[in-house]
C-alpha cells in the first residue's frame, strides 16, 4: 500500500495540488487523503470507504481509479496467500500473485472508472483556480466591505431619530385647558389668596323719565364663596335666562332645572336656557363666560370642576 500511496502523492504533487485543494474538490476529508498516500489505511473506517476514497483520489489526479482498487485487492489478498502455502495449500497462487497485479494495474480501456455511492462527483479544476483563490481578497477584506455597507445603512436612521427624538423633546408638553403655560426656568407659584370682595354699591335709583313710565330696576345678582365644588349665586329675579359661552376649549357640561335634565355632553358653542332655578356641573371655568338676565356674572373662579347653583330671590 506503500507504494501505491508513492505514486498518488507523486501524482498530487506533479500537479501542483496541495492536500487542501484536493479536499475541496473531491470532497475527501484531508486525514484520509494523507492516510492513503501514507499507506495508513488503518485510519480510514471499513474497507469500502478504503476502495471508494482510492478509486475517486485517483481518478482525480488522472490515474487509473479502478486499476488501484485492484491492486489494493491484490495486496489485501497476499498475505492470505502466502498463510495458505505455508499450511499446504496449492504452490501456484503465489506464482499467479504478480501476474494478477500486473493486469490489475494496467490500464483498461474498455472500463469506465466508477464513482462511489457516498462520494460525490469530483468537480475538474485548472490550476489557474486556485490561484485565484490565492491572489484573492481575504476575510478581513470582506469583513471591512460588510461593516462600511452597515455604518452606510444604520448612519442616515440613527441621524433621522436622533433628530425626530429631539424635536421631540424640544416641544412643549401638552397642556389641558384652563391651566397656564410657563416660561422655562421658572417654577410654578401658588396662586395667592384672593381678598374677599367688597359688597357693591347699591346703585341709586335713576330718574325717572319725562314721560312718567317707570324704569324696571336691573336684578342683584350675588356670587357666593366656593363651599369645596359648590358654588351658589343669586338673582333678584322671578324667572332666569341662563346664557353660557365658551372661549377655551369644550369642557364637560351638565345643566339640570326642576329635576330635569337639559344638557349632559361637552359644551359646543353659546347655549341658552329659561328657567327658575338650574344647577349647573362644568368640568373646568377657563374662558367660560356666564349671563344672567342679560347681566354678565363675574364668577371669579379658576380651574374645576365645580358645582353651580342658581337660584331665584
Amino acid at each position: 500500500m506503500e507504494e501505491i500511496g508513492r505514486r498518488l502523492k507523486a501524482a498530487r504533487l506533479a500537479k501542483g495540488l496541495t492536500l487542501e485543494q484536493v479536499e475541496e474538490e473531491t470532497r475527501i476529508r484531508k486525514k484520509y487523503l494523507d492516510a492513503l498516500e501514507s499507506g495508513r489505511t488503518v485510519l480510514i473506517p471499513g474497507e469500502v470507504y478504503v476502495k471508494g476514497f482510492l478509486r475517486s483520489y485517483g481518478n482525480f489526479l488522472g490515474l487509473d481509479g479502478e486499476g488501484l482498487v485492484e491492486e489494493y485487492k491484490a495486496l489485501k489478498a497476499r498475505p492470505a496467500a502466502e498463510d495458505g502455502a505455508g499450511n499446504g495449500g496449492p504452490a501456484e497462487a503465489p506464482a499467479r500473485e504478480p501476474e494478477a497485479a500486473i493486469a490489475a494495474s494496467a490500464p483498461r480501456a474498455s472500463a469506465e472508472p466508477r464513482q462511489p455511492a457516498f462520494a460525490t462527483p469530483p468537480r475538474r479544476s485548472s490550476r489557474s483556480r486556485p490561484k485565484r483563490r490565492r491572489n484573492g481578497p481575504g476575510p478581513g477584506v470582506y469583513f471591512l466591505r460588510r461593516l462600511m455597507v452597515a455604518l452606510i445603512l444604520i448612519l442616515p436612521l440613527a441621524a433621522a431619530g436622533w433628530w425626530f427624538w429631539g424635536r421631540q423633546a424640544a416641544a412643549p408638553p401638552p397642556q389641558e385647558p384652563g391651566q397656564v403655560a410657563q416660561e422655562p426656568g421658572t417654577t410654578a407659584q401658588q396662586p395667592e389668596p384672593e381678598p374677599e370682595p367688597e359688597p357693591e354699591p347699591e346703585p341709586e335709583p335713576e330718574q325717572p323719565p319725562a314721560s312718567g313710565q317707570p324704569v324696571p330696576a336691573k336684578p342683584v345678582i350675588t356670587v357666593g364663596a366656593p363651599q369645596g365644588d359648590e358654588v351658589d349665586i343669586t338673582i333678584t329675579a322671578s324667572e332666569v335666562q341662563l346664557e353660557m359661552d365658551f372661549t377655551q376649549g369644550f369642557p364637560w357640561l351638565e345643566v339640570y332645572s326642576g329635576g330635569e335634565t337639559l344638557y349632559w355632553s361637552k359644551a359646543s358653542g353659546p347655549l341658552s336656557f329659561t328657567g327658575k332655578d338650574f344647577r349647573i356641573r362644568i368640568g373646568f371655568v377657563a374662558g367660560f363666560q356666564l349671563a344672567l338676565n342679560g347681566e354678565p356674572v363675574d364668577h371669579k373662579l379658576e380651574g374645576g370642576p365645580y358645582w353651580i347653583n342658581i337660584k331665584t330671590q
